[in-house]
């Protein structure tokens, strides 16, 4: 008898933890945007394009001339790009595209040859300057991005810096 005493207080004990385990269990946001590791073209606004060639990311001036990009800057911009969560669904209405700054705000295109691995807009900084608001351009949904890469739209910050 103690024994199944023992073993009843074990398994509502273990019941408890399983539940508290559940319910304190806090889902993670998915990724906004697909692994962009094989990416071979950036296109931020208008002013600035990143191209692949040969393994060596280039920093494309003017018509046809090219210059070494910062490789690390391209690759941790990448790479926290993949990591963007879906923090926060603002908005799923057009009309409020405007108040977020999603509707004109600067547009990043990602490329995989010719292939668009992502396609979104900019939108404005939220007040405590970590977070930002984003949107597809295939799509309505506004997101609340926190820690998102910094952006910019210079060619020159793009530049490998030769010492």
């Amino acid at each position: 008898m103690q024994r199944v005493k023992i073993s009843l207080s074990l398994l509502i004990f273990l019941g408890i933890a399983l539940l508290f385990s559940f319910l304190m269990k806090k889902e993670t946001p998915p990724n906004l945007f697909p692994d962009l590791s094989s990416a071979t073209r950036i296109e931020i606004e208008e002013g600035v394009i990143l191209q692949k060639v040969d393994r060596e990311w280039m920093v494309v001036l003017g018509e046809k001339d090219l210059a070494p990009a910062d490789k690390e800057k391209v690759e941790v911009f990448l790479f926290r790009l993949t990591k963007t969560k879906e923090d926060a669904l603002i908005s799923e209405k057009k009309e409020k595209h405007s108040t977020f700054g999603v509707d004109t705000g600067m547009q990043v295109k990602i490329y995989k040859k010719t292939k668009v691995l992502a396609d979104f807009i900019v939108g404005n900084m939220c007040a405590d300057f970590t977070s930002i608001y984003l949107r597809k351009t295939n799509s309505n949904k506004v997101f609340l991005s926190k820690n998102f890469p910094y952006i910019m739209k210079n060619p020159n910050y793009w530049l490998k810096v030769i010492e």
